[in-house]
């Protein structure tokens, strides 16, 4: 597993984070003391300002995808701003169907008046009394508000997307509606480090595969609440049963708890009142993507076909780019690539057959009998960084596939690595490859033959930058603290007498044979671990001369 996002985010977590206000009205409670302060706070804290004075808007709604921090970022704001002189703020937090549930009134920073209920005049004497000290008067509201203030005071309001809301908002004027970013993985570590979070770096990158970049979840110290929310976004899935909800994920439209958890809102770098919507994960594209190519499914033909159908624009939108990438390697056909492994670029077409079906595999159930099914497999794991499918030829005599042949490295085959990549990060990982290799065989072939591995990384076909050069594959060759059980050909009943003789780790064995063997025993794994040895520098040989290249689909 990658730790680029660690090694960057761990030193940069240092003084990050601000205490919270407890007196602060909230829509669902903070549970900490703390909050870690994100980038893009300080950028957004201006953004509300410039355009309440400069713009002279009234209303600023901050919304975005449900989870990220939206009320964190109220008192992030709260913070900064309370200290001005002569202004009075008013608080007030609201459920989910607008109702109050309290408010708090601050003036100087310090709270001078507080009320609970649904009852508005509260609200409506704090804003009267400090106009009539000629003070500045701003709203801060949690959560989407059934009131808006009277003229000539302003208001923030910080919701999920309400749909009653933003309808009413966006027929005002004088409204304006700007979208927060979702968190990406580093900024996700980083937070857990400053706020001393018991959640390891290794967990934190598996909820996001499958959340995406939703603090709510990807930072939640329960397990039980996390698996409760990845059992909701899979019921959400398995729900998906007609075109028209395929259309609306596919499109980008949003609307209720379901889209929101598989959809995500994605703010437009150069104007953050304006969105583009994205499929939420690699999680969820790949189960959609299981969901409607499997046979049971109803629909199955009508909807693959409609796949196939995918504009280009679309196809563009995040992790919507793995399904079509995948529907298109299913159909078979050609993949024209461009090498980044030399200076000279050059493109490459590879010939690939069609799969009667698609077929997923999990890591651990990966053999030489996979290949007999498909020429294509698409990994169900999320956060399998080794590589996201695989493409290896087959040679059916019959329809039956245990007729099927595996062609050979010697029969000119390659064997097709694909990477979909999505986010600007790349992992890519040297031991996850070579474990599939392993599994499926190939990887003795793979050893003396590396040109026959290509290492394909998918991309969107746009205007957007793509990779230009070779990508490194990181590689650790196995430490002499492994157990001898390690080494190839050293089985069960090899291993029980090297730990008869006190040998159980490669270390062991080296100083066991380095005066050469006294037994036909040490004899024997002596050769063994010479192989061992061989293979660990031809497997690093191997990587380094896999060729790579970028596929825009």
């Amino acid at each position: 597993m990658g730790t680029s996002n660690l090694e960057v985010a761990l030193p940069t977590a240092m003084e990050r984070t601000e205490e919270f206000s407890a007196a602060l009205p909230m829509e669902n409670l903070y549970p900490i003391s703390h909050f870690y302060v994100r980038d893009c706070y300080a950028e957004y804290y201006e953004l509300i300002l410039k355009t309440l004075y400069e713009c002279n808007y009234k209303i600023v709604t901050v919304t975005g995808t449900p989870g990220i921090g939206k009320s964190v970022f109220y008192g992030y704001f709260f913070h900064r701003y309370k200290s001005k002189p002569n202004l009075t703020i008013i608080t007030a937090s609201f459920t989910t169907e607008s109702k109050m549930k309290e408010a708090v009134v601050f003036r100087g920073g310090a709270d001078c008046g507080s009320a609970s209920g649904s009852s508005h005049q509260f609200i409506r004497d704090a804003q009267v009394a400090a106009l009539k000290r000629k003070d500045e008067v701003l709203f801060l509201y949690d959560g989407p508000p059934d009131i808006e203030p009277k003229m000539p005071s302003k208001m923030v309001c910080f919701a999920s997307p309400n749909e009653q809301w933003l309808s009413k908002v966006s027929k005002k004027e004088e409204a304006c509606t700007l979208y927060m970013p979702l968190w990406d993985e580093g900024e996700l570590i980083a937070a857990a480090a400053s706020l001393k979070m018991p959640i390891s770096p290794q967990k934190i990158e598996e909820r996001f595969s499958i959340f995406g970049g939703v603090a709510r979840c990807c930072l939640a110290r329960n397990e039980k609440f996390v698996i409760a929310r990845k059992r909701e976004l899979e019921s959400d899935i398995a729900g998906m049963d007609s075109q028209m909800v395929l259309d609306r994920l596919l499109k980008g439209i949003l609307g209720g708890p379901t889209h929101h958890r598989m959809c995500h809102y994605i703010p437009k770098r150069d104007d953050p009142e304006d969105f583009d919507v994205r499929i939420a994960s690699k999680f969820v594209s790949l189960r959609v993507l299981e969901k409607i190519s499997s046979r049971a499914y109803t629909n199955r033909d009508l909807l693959l076909s409609y796949l196939e159908d995918i504009s280009k624009v679309a196809a563009f939108r995040g992790h919507l780019l793995e399904i079509k990438a995948h529907e298109q390697l299913v159909r078979g056909g050609d993949v024209c690539a461009k090498c980044i492994s030399f200076d000279r670029e050059f493109t490459e077409t590879f010939v690939c057959q069609e799969s009667d079906d698609f077929y997923f595999f999990n890591s651990e159930d990966l053999s030489r009998e996979t290949l007999r099914l498909g020429p294509y497999h698409i990994s169900r794991a999320s956060n399998y960084e080794s590589i996201d499918s695989f493409y290896y030829p087959i040679q059916c005599a019959s329809e039956t596939p245990s007729r099927c042949e595996v062609a050979g490295f010697g029969s000119a085959s390659n064997i097709l690595l694909f990477q979909m990549t999505v986010s600007p990060r790349h992992p890519v990982d040297g031991k996850g490859i070579v474990s599939v290799l392993d599994s499926l065989e190939l990887l003795d072939e793979a050893l003396f033959n590396p040109n026959r591995v290509k290492l394909i990384f998918v991309v969107a076909n746009d205007s957007q930058p793509s990779l230009a050069r070779k990508q490194p594959i990181p590689w650790s060759p196995a430490a002499d603290s492994n157990q001898v059980s390690i080494i190839k050909h050293i089985d069960d009943a090899k291993m029980k007498q090297l730990f008869d003789l006190e040998i159980k780790t490669v270390r062991d064995l080296r100083r066991a044979v380095r005066g050469g063997p006294t037994n036909s025993l040490l004899a024997e794994c002596q050769a063994d671990l010479n192989a061992f040895d061989e293979s660990q520098q031809l497997t690093e040989r191997m990587l380094t001369s896999i060729t790579q290249y970028v596929w825009e689909v």
